[in-house]
């Protein structure tokens, strides 16, 4: 079958066009006249063209509403566009989500904007060594997938600051957090240092600082912050912390 410049002389539904260089659409022959499928109606005798057909009438239907369906040249455009942004967006999504979690490990991470002042619950004089009672908490919120907990904390130096001639720690909470809980981690230790260290006898005040260490279960490395301790004397001679006299 091919196209051909003679009418129709039978009833049905053919493609048409205006020209070899135009694009072609079904038209529909009844009688005398042609029904486009924009609704207009013409006399056959007045419509110039090429004809091809007749044609199935269902599969024109079919090729009519696949062209209904078929969006726009915009429309296509926004789609795609939408689609990337869509993809690109969950690529970032995805980037960050994997770069806070661990499948295979938890992530302890410390969270505070800044850590809060220790409590010194008391201080005393114990065998010529002077000895700070403390209670601390810091917060933390992990970010893994497997549960974990603060195993364990070191105080220790910190810089020139004077080294703690022992710690004794008391208590730390081992709480277990699931993934992206937070808590305030609690402990609560004893560190005796040489009182001539910590505030000489000529001395009236001084700050000097530890660094606490806070471990996972797995021995790894949680959050080493310095842990500030502001001491003066007393007028009665006792040593006293924060400007609370102990």
């Amino acid at each position: 079958m091919s196209w051909t410049q003679d009418r129709p002389t039978q009833e049905g539904v053919y493609s048409f066009r205006r020209a070899k260089n135009k694009p072609p659409q079904q038209v529909t022959i009844k009688g005398d006249k042609v029904v486009f499928d924009s609704g207009n109606i013409k006399d056959l005798v007045n419509v110039k063209g090429q004809w091809l057909g007749p044609v199935d009438p269902s599969e024109h239907l079919r090729n009519k509403k696949r062209q209904e369906e078929k969006p726009g040249f915009f429309k296509r455009c926004l789609q795609s566009v939408a689609g990337r942004l869509v993809g690109a967006i969950g690529t970032i999504f995805l980037a960050i989500l994997l770069s806070k979690l661990s499948i295979t490990e938890s992530k302890l991470v410390y969270v505070g904007e800044r850590p809060p002042v220790p409590e010194i619950v008391e201080t005393k004089l114990e065998n010529g060594r002077e000895v700070l009672h403390v209670k601390h908490s810091i917060a933390f919120r992990n970010y893994g997938l497997p549960s974990d907990h603060v195993d364990r904390i070191e105080i220790a130096r910190d810089g020139l600051h004077p080294a703690p001639l022992e710690v004794k720690v008391l208590h730390v909470d081992g709480t277990e957090l699931g993934w992206l809980e937070r808590k305030e981690i609690k402990y609560e230790a004893l560190i005796y240092f040489d009182q001539n260290d910590m505030l000489r006898p000529d001395e009236k005040e001084r700050e000097t600082t530890f660094r606490t260490y806070f471990y996972g279960s797995k021995g790894n490395e949680i959050y080493g912050g310095a842990l500030i301790v502001y001491l003066f004397r007393c007028p009665d001679g006792r040593l006293c912390v924060n400007r609370n006299p102990i």
